[in-house]
C-alpha cells in the first residue's frame, strides 16, 4: 500500500496484491480428486481531490479503479483451466459539513457513478453513501455510523447495499496511552465502496440472491510507550469466527511502526485456518 499527498489538497493512493496456491475439486458421488495451481493479483488505486468549501460544506471529488484477476492451470482432468477477472471503477463527489466544538459532528454524503466489468454482475450503476462521524474534543470517544446502497443499476437482479457502526473508547484522550476498546456491527455489504473488491465472493456474483447477513467485531488494546497489545475478536455468518492477536510497535504519531499478528478463523462450513502476519508501515516527509 502507498499513499502520496501531492499538495494540500491532493491525494493518490494505491495497493497490490498477489499470492499463489492451489485449487482443489473433489466429486462428492466418486470421490475422483484433481488439483491445479492457482495465482491471484488484486490491485486497487484512487485519487482525491479536495475542491473547497462552498456554503459551509466541504466539497471533495474522488475517483477509484481496481480489479482481481485469478487464473488456474488445468489438473486431474477435473479443472479445466480458468482465467476470471472482475474490474470495477468509480468517479463521484463527497459532501461533508462540520458542527460543534467541544462536541464535533460531521454528517458526510457521497454520490458515485460506477461501472462494474467482468465476471458476475456487469453493468453501470448509481451508489449513494452516507453517515455520521461524533467525537468529543478530547479524542476519549469517538463513534461512526455509515451506510451505502448501489441504488441504480444495469446489472440484471442485482442489488448492494450494507451499513456498520464503529464506536472507539480511548480513555487516554489523544495522547493515545492506556486502554483502547472497538466496537463495530456490520450489516450486509461493506458500506465503503472499495471494500466490495476484497470480499471473498469478489469473482463470484455476490449479492444475488443471497440473505442480507451481519457480522461483529470487537478489539481492544492497550498502549505502554512503544508497545500497544491487542486482541480482535469477529464473528460473521455460517457461524464463522476469527480471534486475532497481535503487538504493534511504534509510538502514536511517528513515521514507522511494526504490527505482528496471529490469527485463527474457523466455520462451520471448513476446517480452521491459522495466519500469521508480520506488517510494517513507513511514512517520507521529505518536506
Amino acid at each position: 500500500y502507498a499513499r502520496w499527498s501531492l499538495d494540500d489538497r491532493t491525494s493518490v493512493w494505491g495497493v497490490f496484491g498477489a499470492g499463489r496456491g492451489e485449487a482443489a475439486l473433489t466429486r462428492s458421488v466418486t470421490t475422483a480428486a484433481g488439483a491445479a495451481d492457482l495465482a491471484v493479483l488484486m490491485g486497487l488505486g484512487g485519487v482525491r481531490r479536495e475542491l473547497g468549501r462552498s456554503r459551509g460544506l466541504d466539497l471533495a471529488l474522488r475517483g477509484d479503479v481496481g480489479g482481481v484477476w485469478l487464473k488456474t492451470g488445468a489438473g486431474g482432468g477435473l479443472l479445466a483451466e480458468q482465467r476470471v477477472a472482475v474490474h470495477q471503477s468509480r468517479l463521484g463527489l463527497e459532501i461533508a459539513r462540520a458542527f460543534g466544538t467541544g462536541l464535533a459532528w460531521r454528517p458526510f454524503a457521497a454520490v458515485s457513478g460506477r461501472y462494474d466489468g467482468g465476471a458476475g454482475a456487469a453493468g453501470t450503476g448509481l451508489e449513494v453513501a452516507g453517515g455520521l462521524r461524533a467525537a468529543d474534543g478530547s479524542g476519549r470517544i469517538e463513534v461512526e455510523a455509515s451506510g451505502r446502497v448501489l441504488a441504480l443499476s444495469t446489472g440484471s437482479g442485482y442489488r448492494e447495499r450494507g451499513a456498520s457502526v464503529r464506536a472507539r473508547l480511548t480513555p487516554g484522550g489523544d495522547a493515545g496511552r492506556g486502554l483502547s476498546v472497538e466496537l463495530t456491527p456490520r450489516w450486509g455489504a461493506p458500506a465503503f465502496g472499495a471494500d466490495t473488491l476484497w470480499r471473498d465472493q469478489a469473482l463470484g456474483a455476490a449479492g444475488i440472491g443471497q440473505p442480507e447477513t451481519g457480522s461483529l467485531d470487537a478489539r481492544v488494546g492497550y498502549r505502554l510507550g512503544l508497545l500497544a497489545p491487542f486482541a480482535e475478536m469477529g464473528w460473521a455468518r455460517q457461524d464463522a469466527q476469527r480471534q486475532r492477536f497481535g503487538l504493534r510497535v511504534g509510538e502514536v504519531g511517528d513515521a514507522v511502526d511494526v504490527e505482528v499478528t496471529g490469527e485463527r478463523h474457523a466455520s462451520t462450513a471448513r476446517p480452521p485456518d491459522y495466519r500469521f502476519t508480520l506488517f510494517g508501515r513507513i511514512e517520507f516527509r521529505p518536506w
